[in-house]
């Protein structure tokens, strides 16, 4: 005599390897993988573009990247707007057509905006030279400039976890920083 149910194990088998293959469809799909770094907290994303549109009224902010698409950002929570005034008054003074990096955490629906850098003349201030090292368990990286001297800067949270994974030594960077009492703290670096 046939049953028309499979035992209880075959069941399980079948229910994990569908599990198994929806997994492996999504991420062979491209789906955003957030996982956890050590610390506990969700490693964030730096994308850099020009202000398209920013509406300080309903905390919105768009931004067209440099591989020419457009993002939309919803503003939820406190935003730090970093530049040479030194404030961090949110999205005042942020316009259309400033070259700006977004740090943001999540993905879809759930993006959440850390902290805007402006690149633009009114923003962080840049160096730039030939990476000597970086040490992200320091949090530093070390610059050989154009006249060979060496300049070690601290790297923000941010960066230390995930900005320029793939720089090696060598590698020619443009460097964006805050320089508060002597403390060069990068926000953004990226190859040239």
């Amino acid at each position: 005599m046939c049953s028309s149910t499979p035992p209880a194990s075959l069941a399980r088998a079948i229910t994990l390897a569908g599990v198994v293959a929806a997994v492996a469809a999504g991420v062979a799909a491209g789906t955003p993988q957030v996982t956890p770094p050590a610390g506990g907290t969700i490693d964030t994303v730096a994308v850099e573009g020009t202000i398209d549109a920013v509406s300080p009224g309903t905390g919105s902010l768009s931004v067209k990247t440099t591989d020419g698409t457009t993002q939309f950002f919803r503003l939820l929570e406190k935003v730090f707007v970093h530049g040479k005034t030194g404030t961090d008054d949110e999205l005042s003074g942020l316009q259309r057509g400033m070259r700006v990096v977004v740090h943001y955490a999540g993905s879809g629906g759930s993006v959440t905006v850390q902290e805007i850098d402006r690149l633009d003349g009114g923003g962080l201030e840049v160096t730039e030279g030939h990476v000597a090292s970086i040490d992200r368990a320091r949090g530093e990286i070390k610059v050989r400039l154009d006249d060979n001297r060496t300049e070690t800067l601290k790297l923000s949270n941010r960066v230390s976890r995930n900005v320029g994974r793939d720089t090696k030594p060598d590698t020619r960077v443009i460097v964006y920083y805050t320089n508060i009492k002597g403390v060069k703290e990068v926000h953004y670096f990226k190859t040239k």
